[in-house]
Formats: C-alpha cells, structure tokens, sequence
C-alpha cells in the first residue's frame, strides 16, 4: 500500500482503481467522490471541501468512500461552501432566502434543516425579506448543501449586494470513522451594502455512514446558520444544517450543534436544524467487521487459507490450493497430495 502526502491545494478525481491512503499535513481542497484505503486529517491541518461553483458533482460536496479508518484529529472545513448568494437577489438553493429587488432594505436567511428568518426595515419590526422554507429529511441517507440568504434589499434603489453563502456537505462512509477534531459546514453571516442588511446562509450537511463510529470527548461537529447584517436593517438568521450518523456502533461524547443563525434586532433567528442516529449495520460472525465493510461477512477467519474464497463456501478452508491433484480430498487431507491416491509410483502399497 502506499500513500499519499498532501500538503498544498490539491483536487483528485474519485477512482476507486487507484485508491490509496490519504494523509492530510497542511491545507487541502477537494471536492466531489473519491475512494481511498485510510484517511488521516493530522492534527492542525484542515481538508477543506471544494467550493459550489455551479456543479454539484464536484464542488460543494465532499463524498469519501474509504475500505479502512478516517481519522480526523484536524478539521473538515466546509463553511460558506454551499449554494452561492446572488446580486441584487433571491439566495441560490431550494431554501434560498428573499433578496434583492423584492425588498426595501433587508434580505431573508436561508434555510436547509430550519427555515430561515425572515428580515425587517429601518431597525423596526416592519417585516422585509422573507426567510427560505427547510427541505430535505432528517433521517435518509442523504445530504445537501446549505441554502443562501437572501440579498440585502434594493427596491429603494441601492444595490443589494448578495446574501451569505449557505454551508457545504460532507458524506464519510468508511469501515471505521474516529473523530478528535471539528467537522465544520456552517453558513456564512449576510454582508452589509449600502446601509442595508443581507440575510445569513444555512448551515450544510453532515454524514457519517460507518461499522465502528467514535466522537470523542472534545469533538465538534458544526452545521450552524450564518447571522442576518446589522445597520439600519436588520437581516435574517440562516437555519441550522443538518447532522446524521447510521452506525453498527457509537460511542459519541463530542458535540453536535445545528443552532440557527442570529437575526439582530427585530429580525427573526433562523429556525435550529436537525440531528438524527441510527444503528443500521450488524456484525454477523463477530469478526470485528461490520458485514457491509467485511468481504467474509460469514467467516471469522475471514479466508484464513488467502485463496479468495471465504471459509463458509470453501469446500477446503484450510488449504491453498484446495485439491492440487483434483482428487477430491483436500490436500491438508490427502495421503498423497498433488498425485492420484490410486497409483502407487515406488510400488510400496502406499
């Protein structure tokens, strides 16, 4: 096996013909599916997902797929990753906060697992940009990005800006997933322009899809809404994100925080996302291997002989080759093994 260093910005494609350790030193970017054996985050360096530029096939999100352990004593960064705040307009997403020409003064926050909040005009509580509506589930193996909030308002002639940048995703399905660091997908807070106030971007996506999950004491993981602007106007706080673990076993004594963002003044926070766990995987012949990640998910000894046939379907388990001379009887059996038991070459009846 070998293994991989990476220390700069790096963007690999997903091939799991070419999987390999990956081990994170200093500062990397990667976006879209890959396959590895291992992946180390060490500790004080940050993998960073790639960020949504349109194509969500490789930006935005980050799907690991690894046959081995993820280790993360760094960071997993994918703040302000997610869908894109717009000019002058609506936050990009399905929960894209109102923006822009539609309102005086102040943009909506974004949504993902909680709504947005909604914005408000001239530091009163006269209602403004409309926050976005939470999509997705709480508890299907699947995740998305964070919605943008909406533009700062431009209805009384100034120009709205755009509003913060929803968070990103990240996906880890691995055999092993141990976390001593941060997975970060939080929303970006909604910018000033022109004295008038943007809405903040909802917090992203976090799954963990693994046989043997910790969370240790310390850990973080974050999907948290970004805050609506404060001037005269006051923007609406983007949702909280949504965090969700399917396990065969966890131990989890880290911190999980889907809050939603804070909408200042009379402006409204965005609504607190949701996490969810849930035992999906059994280790049937309690080998320490969750059968999805086991190839012998029926045999402890995993192929004990290493002929590529697991010890529950292989008519010899204990030999390799089985039957060197196609006899029939296992060579660890076998009187005469590589020969025919039936000729007796030197003639001394054996």
């Amino acid at each position: 096996m070998h293994r991989i260093l990476l220390t700069v910005l790096v963007l690999l494609a997903a091939s799991p013909a070419l999987a390999a350790d990956l081990v994170v030193t200093g500062n990397t970017t990667l976006g879209g599916t890959h396959s590895y054996d291992n992946v180390t985050i060490n500790s004080g360096a940050t993998l960073h997902v790639a960020p949504y530029n349109g194509n969500a096939s490789t930006t935005g999100v980050l799907h690991l797929v690894v046959d081995g352990t993820v280790t993360i004593n760094g960071t997993i960064n994918g703040d302000g990753d997610g869908y894109r705040g717009q000019n002058n307009g609506y936050g990009e997403g399905p929960g894209g906060g109102q923006g822009g020409s539609c309102c005086y003064d102040s943009g909506g926050g974004g949504a993902y697992g909680g709504n947005g909040g909604r914005g408000v005009r001239d530091n009163s509580s006269a209602w403004d940009g409309q926050g976005g509506s939470a999509y997705g589930s709480s508890t299907s193996n699947a995740i998305q990005m964070g919605s943008a909030g909406g533009a700062a308002g431009a209805a009384d002639g100034d120009p709205g800006g755009s509003g913060g940048r929803g968070g990103g995703a990240i996906w880890i399905e691995a055999a092993a997933i141990v976390v001593n660091g941060t997975i970060t997908m939080g929303g970006y807070n909604g910018p000033n322009t022109n004295n008038d106030a943007a809405g903040g971007g909802a917090g992203g996506g976090i799954l963990l899809d693994g046989g043997a999950i910790t969370i240790a004491s310390g850990a973080v993981l974050r999907a948290n809404g970004g805050a609506g602007a404060n001037v005269d106007d006051d923007g609406g706080g983007g949702g909280g994100g949504r965090i969700k673990i399917f396990y065969g076993s966890l131990s989890n004594s880290g911190s999980l925080q889907v809050s939603g963002g804070h909408g200042p003044g009379y402006a409204t926070d965005g609504g607190g996302g949701s996490t969810h766990s849930s035992q999906q995987y059994t280790d049937s012949d309690g080998d320490g291997l969750f059968d999805p990640w086991d190839d012998c998910d029926n045999d402890p000894d995993n192929d004990i002989d290493g002929d590529g046939v697991c010890g529950d379907v292989d008519p010899c388990p204990l030999d390799n080759p089985d039957d060197s001379d196609g006899d029939g009887v296992c060579d660890s059996s076998d009187a005469c093994p590589g020969f025919d038991d039936a000729i007796d070459f030197d003639g001394d009846g054996d």
